[in-house]
């Protein structure tokens, strides 16, 4: 009901995870056969519940009521890390999200990617990608190098929902746009993560406060 334009493929994805086989190997993967496909996946505070199953989810406190889960990303399908799978493997909760972040760097991004320009208000590019894994693109650690060219720097970024990263100029009003644009689409999505916007800079990201 919250993304209407989206339901046929919100349904078929919902079915097609339900009618994948029982994996007897869920919970007893072998580290060195899965680590290239652990990634890191954004997920908003009130996705993860002091009880249920996300409770165990290992997790990183990042920025602005978002938090870094890690998933292992098979075909079809995310099973997100708890802190049993990191002792059950040996590591420390560092190594694994060093591992989660050269597994991102490894992704590929769009051929195409949608955006807009105009001449006094600066440019819009618009991240979609097919893997579920737009918004974590942000944490690229490459991210201000590869788009401050023809964004500016520093330039802003928006990830409200999972499958999106919004990337723009820092001009004002595009700002004041790009964040309503964002907010609403944040209230659309079934797969929330934040109407905040960033800033991505040459030293990092950080959210934007006030204006």
């Amino acid at each position: 009901r919250a993304a209407p334009d989206r339901k046929d493929k919100i349904i078929a994805h919902f079915v097609e995870t339900l009618s994948q086989p029982a994996t007897a190997d869920l919970g007893y993967e072998v580290w060195d056969e899965i680590k290239g496909c652990i990634v890191p996946v954004l997920k908003p505070r009130d996705y993860l519940k002091s009880e249920g199953p996300t409770k165990h989810f290992l997790i990183t406190d990042w920025l602005a009521d978002v938090f870094i889960c890690y998933a292992i990303k098979s075909k079809n399908m995310f099973r997100f890390v708890t802190g049993w799978d990191v002792n059950r493997w040996g590591l420390t909760n560092e190594k694994l999200h060093e591992q989660a972040l050269a597994n991102l760097v490894a992704l590929k991004w769009p051929k195409q990617l949608m955006g807009a320009r105009t001449k006094n208000e600066g440019r819009v590019i618009v991240v979609d990608t097919d893997d579920n894994l737009a918004s974590s693109r942000l944490l690229h650690p490459e991210l201000h190098k590869m788009f401050s060219e023809a964004l500016g720097s520093p330039f802003c970024a928006g990830i409200p929902c999972r499958d999106t990263l919004v990337l723009y100029s820092n001009r004002r009003e595009l700002k004041q746009r790009i964040a309503r644009r964002i907010k609403k689409d944040y209230t659309a999505s079934a797969y929330q993560i934040t109407p905040q916007p960033f800033l991505v800079t040459r030293d990092g990201i950080a959210p934007i406060v006030g204006k």
